[in-house]
């Protein structure tokens, strides 16, 4: 099941990333749709309040609506643009590792840089390279800042929105 995700994940799976590429262009898409249909409820109105038959009573009506779908057009649009803002960034952010990564579309892990020692220890252990029944006093001493260096070779970096995060 995918989730939310944000710059502030420790690991990402790309399938997520493409996943919130794909749901922000369609809510995007359904908010122009929105607009359409209001910007078509003004002009309904307008061609209403040319009737010659209209009282100033409904002209005034008929302002008052157009006034407040023109506030709901307004807040639609900022929407839209908050929205175009994150898809912006995050496209960026798939598009810095969606040609260096051969799994990107079935799911390539993304490591926060932040968190990238942590990750190489619990790889380490579970690939067998570090015995179970290591010491405490060997394994508490081993360098994991250095052994994550040593990784690092093998991954890619991409950035999102200064967040550094890792690919292999």
């Amino acid at each position: 099941m995918r989730h939310e995700i944000s710059n502030q994940d420790d690991i990402i799976d790309s399938r997520d990333v493409i996943k919130k590429i794909e749901d922000l262009e369609s809510d995007m898409e359904d908010l122009e749709i929105t607009k359409d249909d209001l910007l078509d409820e003004i002009t309904d109105l307008e061609e209403e309040k040319d009737d010659e038959e209209i009282t100033a009573e409904d002209v005034e009506r008929i302002d008052k609506e157009i006034s407040g779908l023109e506030i709901q057009i307004k807040n639609t649009e900022k929407e839209i643009e908050e929205l175009q803002e994150e898809l912006d960034s995050i496209q960026s952010f798939n598009d810095e590792f969606d040609g260096y990564c051969p799994d990107w579309r079935h799911g390539e892990t993304l490591i926060r840089e932040s968190y990238f020692e942590e990750y190489c220890k619990e790889l380490v252990q579970d690939i067998g390279d570090l015995p179970e029944d290591i010491p405490s006093y060997i394994e508490n001493n081993i360098n994991w800042e250095g052994v994550a260096e040593d990784l690092k070779a093998d991954y890619t970096e991409g950035d999102w929105d200064g967040v550094t995060y890792l690919a292999r």
